[in-house]
């Protein structure tokens, strides 16, 4: 624990940024409470084609309903709009005053359950509500009792379901940034709350032009295009039968914005301004047809066309993603998705940290050398003594008398064994009567202090290798954490294409999933009841999947998998590699031995690479094969986890370098791995000889001179990168193929001349050249011969 560190206070630097987003949202909250309140409370309903005045009672149900919010401000904001929004409407609303006074009933009523802190029912709320009507009908429009009392209970009634509806509706607006998913009904009631807001302009104009009917115009062209003509009509109707009613033709509102919205969401496939012609020529044959057509209504048109083509795709992207219930469960599934790949983020980091605290725990040196050498001395002193002096009549004089010489003498004794010194300190020989048993247990002490430096080398050396392993465990882990903050992007549309296939072919399926990998490549998941091996998916969901990508796809190397809980069947389909490679390997053992000292492997890895491993231990025979044999496992498993070629390489040098401590024995290593999508290959060779690639008309050599695994501490790759194409063949041989000569190491020209004529055909190419290389080494094979051949094919 150190004391005097200046820790500064921990402080939340975006506590004011904080305060004053949510300053802003809560006054743009409240402005917009406050004008939805105005124009709501200034609809009427007029019930004939010829009234002037008619009913308002959605200012008051707007009151009843906006209680849900649980917000006194927002609730006198809105009380307060209310009333502004009847004073503007007094010559057009039946009972001039009437309605004020019965939201300020309402109003009497909710600040009452406020201050007393009693939750009022809705039933409380609409007595409050005809008890109003009753006070209204009694003392301002002096009518009598019957009449009172039934006009009081129609306007309540009126009022009851308005309040509901919009309750309904303020409490689906408040679920939007909830990735709530919606009903037709929600949204539904969503609209009639913005249809009342849209109809509250009344019969505002310019130049004779009604922005109502520019904005009604607008919203139906929105909803169509973002959410297609089912929800289209449907808002077509809900403003038709509200804006109708407001201006008294509500027949014709219904008609006009129900078709020009189911026309509009059927050509939204085909692009905002063909819809937009489509929802016109509807509009100028609806009206032509009722005799409704002027050139303002024709304007009002273009006008809201216009708006409605400059708006920004991503708002009709918005739009749809909160109406479309599939859009939305896949958002939601995305987001899920990215909170877990951020989970799994986070313990991977928490590992990575705790690994190279590890690491530097394990890198600390011993401690100050002097010290350690001073302390050193003294016990290698004090154990003399022990053996030496114990017994002997002369201690007490030597050791409390004349410590300090006596102590001295001893040390230079000891250090003059160390050095392999004949030298007897001259001090002790005047008064030592032990010199010969002091001089044998000087030399024993000191082989036994090399013995134990020896030991603590190696256990230091151990410790520095065991630390240098987890450095590159934590760098596998960085890999990992970088391949997990590679967005892998869900593909929406795809998903959508494949359903519709899939619903068209009748194929059953039960879940899709389709994505592009970190590589930008396409995958398909499908789960589907088990088909019991009759190749179902190859049959049938295959060329279909093929038509639908417009592109090869294939199965995924792992084939199918068959959850045994309930017997489903989970199959990915990925793109088709553009190149198939097919190797052959041929072996020779040294004559004499029965076990080839060389290991080799090839076949597809992860990420669309098919890797070839060669292999050659020092040696021959079983102990040889098991240390290639090892090496070639251990690059396998590797690059099978992920890791890189470089970690592999490292891990695979450190582990080779406490064996080769051991035994000295060594091995190398001889990899290529082909991009089956690019044709590009890389080669590694550890100590390994040329490998070549035959063309078409020419071969071509690949080489490095790196020596093998367990010489160097550290592995610095030469990596050679190239690439193949159709046709090609990637030949890979161990030493004994094509070292025959030992005076000419290095030289391949016979290979070379031996490739340009040799057979295409991997497995005879491989089998000809070990022949070829026993043919020129005399017929004998004075080491292991290992040759892969891998042929490159080119699928499309």
């Amino acid at each position: 624990m150190q004391y005097g560190l200046k820790v500064e206070n921990y402080k939340r630097v975006d506590d004011k940024k904080r305060v004053l987003v949510n300053e802003k949202e809560n006054i743009l909250s409240y402005l917009t409470i406050l004008l939805a309140s105005i124009l709501i409370s200034r609809v009427t309903l007029l019930l004939n084609r010829g009234d002037i005045s008619g009913m308002a009672p959605f200012g008051i149900a707007f009151l009843i309903s906006i209680r849900t919010l649980k917000d006194i401000k927002k609730y006198l904001i809105a009380s307060f709009g209310v009333a502004i929004g009847y004073m503007t409407i007094l010559n057009s609303a039946s009972g001039r005053y009437i309605n004020v006074i019965v939201s300020a009933v309402v109003l009497f009523v909710y600040i009452t359950s406020y201050i007393l802190e009693k939750r009022i029912k809705d039933n409380e709320f609409f007595i409050a509500t005809f008890i109003g009507f009753i006070i209204c009908g009694l003392f301002i429009n002096k009518y009598t009792l019957g009449v009172n009392i039934t006009l009081a209970l129609i306007n309540t009634i009126v009022v009851v379901p308005i309040s509901f509806v919009l309750r309904y509706g303020i409490k689906c607006l408040e679920e939007f940034k909830d990735n709530y998913l919606f009903t037709i009904e929600e949204v539904i009631s969503v609209g009639i709350l913005i249809c009342l807001i849209i109809s509250g302009i009344g019969n505002l104009s310019i130049l004779n032009i009604e922005v109502r009917n520019i904005i009604s115009y607008l919203l139906v062209l929105v909803i169509a295009y973002a959410a297609g003509g089912t929800y289209g009509a449907a808002m077509g109707v809900t403003i038709g039968v509200i804006v109708g009613l407001s201006s008294g033709d509500m027949i014709l509102g219904v008609a006009m914005y129900s078709s020009i919205g189911l026309i509009a969401g059927v050509f939204k496939d085909t692009g905002r301004v063909f819809s937009f012609l489509a929802y016109f020529i509807m509009y100028i044959a609806l009206a032509l047809y009722s005799d409704n057509l002027y050139i303002t209504s024709i304007v009002e048109v273009i006008i809201s066309g216009m708006i409605y083509i400059s708006i920004p795709k991503k708002v009709y992207d918005k739009i749809e993603l909160e109406l479309n219930c599939d859009r939305k469960i896949d958002s939601i599934n995305s987001i899920s998705l990215d909170e877990i790949r951020e989970e799994m983020f986070n313990k991977a980091k928490q590992v990575r940290i705790a690994l190279n605290s590890v690491s530097e725990v394990l890198k600390v040196p011993r401690g100050n050398t002097n010290l350690i050498f001073n302390k050193k001395g003294t016990e290698l002193t004090e154990n003399l003594v022990d053996r030496v002096c114990g017994g002997c009549v002369r201690r007490e004089i030597c050791w409390n008398r004349e410590f300090t010489s006596t102590f001295n003498s001893f040390q230079t004794l000891l250090e003059n064994c160390e050095e392999k010194k004949m030298s007897f300190p001259g001090t002790l020989e005047k008064k030592c009567k032990k010199k010969f048993e002091l001089i044998k247990g000087a030399e024993k002490i000191i082989d036994n202090s090399k013995g134990e430096e020896v030991l603590k080398g190696k256990l230091e050396e151990g410790r520095m290798m065991i630390a240098s392993h987890i450095d590159n465990m934590s760098k596998s882990v960085d890999k990992v954490l970088l391949d997990l903050n590679k967005e892998v992007e869900v593909d929406y549309e795809i998903k959508k294409l494949i359903k519709k296939a899939f619903n068209k072919g009748s194929i059953e399926y039960k879940k899709i999933f389709c994505y592009r990998d970190v590589d930008g490549r396409s995958k398909i998941k499908i789960t589907m009841n088990n088909c019991y091996g009759s190749k179902y998916c190859y049959k049938k969901i295959l060329p279909i999947i093929n038509n639908v990508m417009r592109k090869p796809m294939t199965i995924s190397g792992e084939g199918c998998c068959i959850n045994p809980k309930d017997n489903e069947c989970s199959i990915i389909f990925e793109e088709m590699p553009k190149f198939f490679v097919r190797s052959y390997g041929a072996v020779k053992s040294k004559d004499g031995e029965e076990y080839s000292g060389d290991s080799y492997s090839f076949g597809k890895s992860v990420g669309g690479s098919y890797v070839t491993i060669l292999s050659d231990g020092m040696g021959s025979g079983p102990d040889a094969g098991r240390e290639s044999n090892a090496t070639v496992s251990l690059v396998e498993q590797f690059l099978e986890a992920g890791l890189s070629k470089e970690t592999a390489v490292d891990m695979i040098n450190s582990i080779v370098a406490l064996k080769f401590d051991e035994d000295e024995k060594f091995s190398t290593l001889d990899l290529n791995v082909v991009d089956l999508y690019s044709g590009n290959v890389d080669f590694i060779k550890i100590g390994a000889v040329a490998s070549f690639i035959k063309r078409n008309n020419s071969v071509e050599i690949v080489e490095s001179n790196m020596p093998p695994f367990g010489l160097l501490d550290s592995v610095d790759l030469d990596e050679v990168k190239t690439n193949v194409s159709n046709g090609d063949l990637i030949i890979t041989l161990s030493d004994g193929v094509l070292d025959i000569d030992k005076k000419n190491v290095g030289v391949y020209s016979w290979m070379k001349e031996f490739l340009e004529g040799a057979s295409k055909d991997p497995k005879h190419l491989a089998e000809d050249i070990i022949n070829k290389s026993k043919e020129l080494s005399g017929g004998i094979c004075n080491d292991d011969m290992t040759v892969v051949v891998s042929k490159v094919y080119s699928m499309y």
